[in-house]
């Protein structure tokens, strides 16, 4: 069973998309035993919900963020921007490993495994260096948790 989102401790963004489904169909929905007044509230409430996240910017960025929660996955994002967001998140991820791995960035000998590479032993050396990853990691804090994240 997952957390009620206010009694974390720290409130994501992702939270957002869940929270309005859930206005939406029970908190804020209509009620036959509702008086006029409380529907009326309920109605503005909601149009001003729908209309404070109706930006195509803002729609796409919490319908990425609930995607990336573990816990709401694609429950809160719709068919039609879910093919769009995993097609948006694989090319920022596929940038990201060009920008950090090295490998990328190696000449085209070392990336297709040729050996017709001609050159002095320290040139060959020194190429195939390039192409390696440095031996230092990054160590990154992981909440919750008493062993950190290797990178």
């Amino acid at each position: 069973s997952s957390p009620t989102p206010c009694l974390e401790k720290i409130v994501s963004i992702s939270y957002v998309q869940p929270v309005l489904q859930l206005l939406k169909t029970k908190t804020l929905a209509e009620d036959k035993e509702d008086r006029a007044l409380t529907c009326s509230v309920k109605a503005r409430i909601l149009d001003y919900m729908e209309r404070k996240y109706e930006d195509s910017a803002a729609q796409s960025l919490l319908d990425t963020s609930s995607f990336l929660n573990p816990r709401f996955k694609a429950d809160y994002t719709s068919a039609e921007n879910l093919i769009e967001i995993k097609a948006k998140l694989k090319a920022e991820m596929k940038t990201t490993q060009m920008e950090r791995d090295p490998f990328f960035d190696a000449p085209a000998e070392i990336q297709r495994g040729s050996n017709q590479s001609h050159g002095s032993p320290s040139e060959k050396r020194s190429l195939l260096q390039s192409a390696i990853p440095s031996t230092s990691s990054t160590v990154l804090p992981v909440r919750g948790s008493q062993r950190p994240l290797m990178l």
